[in-house]
């Protein structure tokens, strides 16, 4: 029986493509001290990728690239990701163990079993994370030169980092860029590219979801500062009121 791991890199970045690694084991091979790829350092990703190598049966990848993103949304390029991934492989696994909540569907029919957390949880989907993370690095190193380093994607790999805002700032935005993502729309408001109505039509969604996280946080801060204040106030009260009634008992 074959066991295989799916999982996805580059979902939450604001330049360069999808990732999606689909790793194949056999079920009599068990592999420990494996987990998410986010958690591990770049030494301990490769480390753990030459252990890999020795146990997997098969392994592929398949991209989406930028305009797929921004044309079917970062969801719908992941799925077209895995599928690309998927008809690459020369062995079909019996059983595919997908990070998430969400199935793909593929053209062979084969079972499938999401799992939250599943790169932390099963080792198969541990594996394709570190794979698909390598992979992807690797390729965001290579645009990097190609783009003569001006958003250090060498070190944030296409993900938010104040390297990569300053960098958008002085050098406006790439080829590789997912303009309809916030922080690239918020750099072309910021540059003069679009004006304050296209920003708030285009990326309101965005605007609505942060100025609802920002409400929510200050609602806690205040309420977090109005509860010690009457905590405070209470126990003040308190203290004078329960220090009179002493007073008149000792009397």
């Amino acid at each position: 029986m074959l066991i295989a791991g799916l999982d996805e890199v580059g979902m939450g970045a604001i330049a360069g493509p999808v990732c999606v690694c689909i790793a194949v084991f056999e079920d009599r091979k068990v592999m420990t001290d494996l987990r998410d790829s986010k958690k591990l350092t770049s030494k301990q990703r490769i480390k753990l990728a030459i252990e890999i190598e020795k146990e997997v049966l098969e392994y592929s990848f398949g991209w989406a690239s930028v305009k797929e993103i921004i044309e079917k949304n970062v969801f719908h390029a992941r799925d077209l990701a895995a599928q690309r991934a998927f008809n690459k492989l020369q062995n079909i696994p019996d059983m595919i163990y997908t990070d998430g909540n969400h199935l793909i569907e593929f053209d062979n029919v084969v079972k499938q079993e999401a799992i939250v957390k599943g790169d932390e949880r099963i080792w198969q989907v541990s594996a394709a994370s570190i794979l698909a993370k390598i992979h992807r690095d690797n390729y965001m190193m290579h645009l990097c030169a190609k783009v003569e380093h001006k958003y250090d994607w060498a070190n944030n790999k296409g993900y938010y980092s104040p390297k990569h805002n300053a960098g958008m700032l002085e050098h406006g935005i790439s080829l590789y860029h997912r303009t309809h993502f916030f922080y690239v729309g918020k750099i072309l408001y910021q540059r003069g590219e679009i004006n304050k109505n296209q920003f708030e039509k285009k990326y309101n969604r965005n605007i609505k979801k942060r100025n609802s996280k920002n409400t929510h946080k200050n609602g806690n801060k205040n309420g977090k500062k109005n509860g010690k204040k009457n905590g405070k106030k209470n126990g003040k009260k308190n203290g004078k009121r329960n220090g009179k009634k002493n007073g008149k008992r000792n009397k």
